[in-house]
């Protein structure tokens, strides 16, 4: 393999690599936010 190819191997790699990072950022944001209305709901109802 010349430079060239390892190059875009390895931008690929970290493309998917932030790609994964911020799909997961999300889903523990989301995860948070619906966490907290419930959490109010259970205070509320005691």
């Amino acid at each position: 393999m010349d430079w060239k190819s390892i190059l875009v191997l390895f931008a690929v790699m970290a493309a998917a690599a932030l790609i994964g990072f911020y799909n997961g950022y999300q889903d523990t944001k989301e995860q948070q936010t619906a966490i907290l209305p419930s959490v109010a709901a259970e205070e509320i109802m005691l």
